[in-house]
């Protein structure tokens, strides 16, 4: 099934870009939501990749950031994924 997708539920599903940030030329780091789970996804020209699933307790901190409103969230919002990463990679 080219372009769809396949819910043998019948319930609606949803997804949502919580946040996204542009860290190269072509290249985005996304924060997805679906299906009550939380996703950080690699977006550029060649793709798009699945980067890590993360936490209730990791996207409530990095909500909390982002309830400043301030330029403060983006350099957390970098610093939070980075320390992911690491975390997730050891």
């Amino acid at each position: 099934m080219l372009g769809g997708s396949w819910n043998p539920s019948g319930k609606k599903l949803r997804m949502e870009v919580l946040s996204q940030i542009q860290v190269g030329g072509n290249e985005r780091l996304v924060i997805v939501a679906a299906a009550g789970r939380y996703f950080l996804i690699g977006a550029a020209s060649g793709g798009i990749s699945l980067l890590a699933e993360l936490s209730e307790e990791e996207i409530n901190a990095w909500k909390d950031s982002e309830v400043s409103g301030s330029e403060e969230s983006k350099g957390f919002l970098l610093t939070f994924l980075e320390a992911e990463m690491k975390k997730k990679h050891r």
